[in-house]
């Protein structure tokens, strides 16, 4: 991996502080493996900074160590949807908003326009298939570094599900496979309108 790889630190630093509304033990235990210098590399920098993704990634690694990968699926989540409120992608939302209104298929394609937002020459999202329900995703050009890190990777799984929330839809975003010699990561969105729920239920 280059050093080239980077992140927003804004995004790091809304993750410790995450970590810091978990309970003390749980808290205590991963920032205290990830390290003061660390934690105060990040409280140092401008949250519109870029720092390295090893950050990220250790980090992350941490969070799905302690937390297991039920508890750190809803962590990341949630952390999307703060990011989602957050001035850093304010703007994109409202304009996604006001483009796709609560379509779900298409506020996939302002996945790539977020990403780039938030990460540097960490590859770039290319969308295969879109039906009517479901849309096929591969994050392509990744890092080996990156691709090697499943947490990672499941976690920006459970980012993204958060869309499905800003389009009030149920459904799942998640990591259907690694291909290595590609470098890419695949994904899947799956999704039903509660709204059409409730009227089909009605009717």
């Amino acid at each position: 991996m280059t050093a080239d790889t980077l992140c927003r630190a804004r995004h790091l630093q809304n993750m410790v502080d995450a970590v810091r509304k978990l309970s003390d033990p749980l808290q205590e235990k991963i920032l205290g493996r990830f390290g003061e210098a660390k934690l105060k590399r990040l409280a140092d920098a401008s949250p519109t900074e870029w720092v390295s993704i090893n950050l990220d990634l250790e980090l992350t690694r941490l969070i799905r160590d302690v937390l297991g990968p039920e508890v750190t699926h809803r962590f990341f989540y949630r952390l999307s949807m703060d990011e989602f409120r957050s001035p850093l992608f304010r703007v994109l939302v409202d304009a996604g908003s006001a483009i796709f209104g609560l379509d779900a298929g298409s506020w996939v394609k302002w996945i790539p326009r977020g990403w780039g937002q938030a990460f540097r020459n960490c590859g770039h999202w290319k969308i295969q298939d879109v039906e009517p329900g479901v849309v096929q995703l591969r994050l392509e050009d990744l890092p080996l570094a990156v691709l090697g890190d499943e947490a990672w990777l499941n976690g920006v799984a459970s980012s993204m599900a958060a869309l499905l929330e800003l389009t009030r839809c149920q459904g799942t975003f998640l990591l259907c496979g690694i291909e290595e010699k590609r470098q890419c990561a695949c994904y899947e969105m799956r999704w039903f309108s509660t709204r059409a729920a409730v009227a089909a239920h009605s009717g």
